[in-house]
C-alpha cells in the first residue's frame, strides 16, 4: 500500500491575479463555481484576470491536472471537491486561490483514475477530518488528507481500462440526461405553439388570475422543540427543499397528529400544485405536483385549481415554463426577495377551452411515460456506476 500523496508533486496553489477588463487583456481563471454537481468543469461563466503567465508558468493548467478545492465549502458541501482538467483549446487556463493543482509526478499512473478515486473519497466524506477553519471559512489540509489515503494501485493498463469503463457509463448518463432535457423542451415548445403566452396572447384566450379559479394557502412548521410533534409521525410534511422533484410521492419528514393540530399547516389534496415561495439557490419559484395528500411548511404555497376552469397539469406546465417570470415578481431591490400568497393569487393565466387543455395534458402524459422509461435506465446506470466505484475504490 502507498499513500496517494506519493503520486503527486507538492500541491500548486491557484492564482487570482489582478483585475482585467475581458479576455483581451486577461486569462481565464476557473473557480469553484465552475465545478458541476457531477465533479466536472463548466466553462459557461469564465472569469478573466490579469496574470503574468511568464512568471506563473507552472500554474498554467495542463491536461491531466486535478483541481482540488482547498477553501470554501458549505455545510452540505464540505471543502475538498475536485475536478479533472482535460481541455485543449489553445488557451492558457488558471485556477483561483481557493483551489490547488494536483499534478502527477510519474507516467505510471492514469491521473483520471486518481481523480475518480478522490471523487469516491469525497462522496464518502473522508475529507472531513482534514478540515480546519480560519475566519469562518473551511480549509482543507491537502497534504495531510492525501497522505492518509492508502492505495494499492493496479498496473496502468488496468487503470486505463477502468477509466474507460467509468467514462463510458458517464457518457451514457449524459445521453440520458440530454434526452430528458429534449423532452422537457418539446413539452414547453408545444405549450407555446398551442397557447402562446400571457404577455402577447396571440390566440386571444381569456386571462384569469390564479386566485380567480384556485384556492391558495401556505403551510406551517410545527415546533421542532417538541418531539411529540415529529417522532413517530405519519402525516407527510413537505419542505421547500423537496419541490425540485416535480412529482411528490413521499416526503422526507412526517409529523404526528399533535404536530398537525398545533400548527397552522393545512392538508393539500392529491394532484394539487405546490409553489416554493422562498428557498436557497434556485428553489424560489419552482413548482411541483403532490401526488399524495400532504401538508407543507411555510415556504410553500398550495394551489388547488377548479378543474372545471383550469386543469392542474396544464397550470403546472404553464407555471413551470414561467419560472424566471415568477422569480422576477418576487425580486426585492437590495434583498433576497420572496413570493407571497398575494403575488401568487394575482398571477395571470391563459384559460383556453378545456378540450384544448386536455389535448395538451394527454401529450404531457405520453411524454411522462417516455421520461419514466429514461429515468429507470438512468437509475440502473447510476447503480452500475456505484457498483464499479465500490469495486475499484471501496
Amino acid at each position: 500500500m502507498t499513500v496517494l500523496m506519493s503520486y503527486f508533486n507538492s500541491p500548486i496553489s491557484g492564482e487570482w491575479g489582478g483585475e482585467a477588463d475581458d479576455s483581451t487583456n486577461g486569462v481565464p481563471v476557473l473557480r469553484t463555481t465552475n465545478f458541476t454537481e457531477d465533479g466536472r468543469l463548466s466553462y459557461d461563466d469564465l472569469t478573466y484576470r490579469f496574470i503574468d503567465t511568464e512568471k506563473k508558468k507552472k500554474k498554467i493548467l495542463q491536461p491531466g491536472d486535478i483541481i482540488i478545492e482547498k477553501s470554501g465549502g458549505t455545510p452540505k458541501k464540505p471543502v475538498g471537491r475536485c475536478v479533472y482538467f482535460e481541455r485543449e483549446d489553445g488557451k492558457r487556463y488558471f485556477c483561483n486561490n481557493f483551489t490547488a493543482i494536483l499534478r502527477a509526478n510519474t507516467d505510471e499512473v492514469n491521473t483520471k483514475y486518481l481523480w475518480y478515486l478522490l471523487q469516491e473519497r469525497y462522496r464518502t466524506r473522508q475529507c472531513l477530518k482534514y478540515q480546519y477553519k480560519t475566519n469562518g471559512i473551511a480549509n482543507l489540509d491537502i497534504k495531510d488528507y492525501l497522505s492518509h489515503i492508502e492505495v494499492d494501485l493496479p498496473p496502468k493498463k488496468v487503470q486505463d481500462r477502468r477509466v474507460k469503463a467509468l467514462d463510458y457509463i458517464q457518457h451514457l448518463l449524459d445521453l440520458h440526461k440530454k434526452l430528458l432535457e429534449i423532452l422537457d423542451y418539446a413539452v414547453k415548445s408545444q405549450f407555446i405553439e398551442m397557447f402562446g403566452s400571457e404577455k402577447d396572447n396571440t390566440k386571444k384566450y381569456p386571462i384569469q388570475k390564479i386566485g380567480d379559479f384556485s384556492e391558495c394557502y401556505p403551510g406551517a412548521t410545527p415546533s421542532t422543540k417538541k418531539k411529540e410533534y415529529w417522532e413517530g409521525g405519519k402525516i407527510p410534511w413537505m419542505s421547500s427543499g423537496e419541490v425540485y422533484k416535480e412529482h411528490i410521492y413521499d416526503t422526507e419528514q412526517k409529523i404526528t397528529d399533535a404536530g398537525y393540530k398545533n400548527a397552522s399547516t393545512k392538508m393539500v389534496p392529491p394532484h394539487s400544485i405546490v409553489i416554493a415561495l422562498a428557498g436557497q439557490g434556485r428553489t424560489r419559484g419552482t413548482v411541483a405536483i403532490n401526488e399524495i395528500e400532504l401538508c407543507t411548511n411555510q415556504s410553500l404555497c398550495a394551489v388547488i385549481p377548479n378543474n372545471n376552469v383550469v386543469l392542474t397539469d396544464y397550470l403546472f406546465q404553464d407555471l413551470k415554463n414561467r419560472y424566471e417570470e415568477l422569480r422576477e415578481m418576487s425580486t426585492v431591490p437590495g434583498g433576497r426577495g420572496g413570493l407571497s400568497l398575494t403575488i401568487i393569487n394575482k398571477v395571470p393565466v391563459l384559460v383556453p377551452p378545456l378540450e384544448r387543455q386536455q389535448a395538451y395534458v394527454d401529450m404531457i402524459h405520453q411524454s411522462d411515460k417516455s421520461k419514466s422509461t429514461i429515468q429507470r435506465s438512468l437509475d440502473n446506470l447510476n447503480e452500475l456506476r456505484e457498483g464499479l466505484l465500490q469495486e475499484y475504490f471501496g
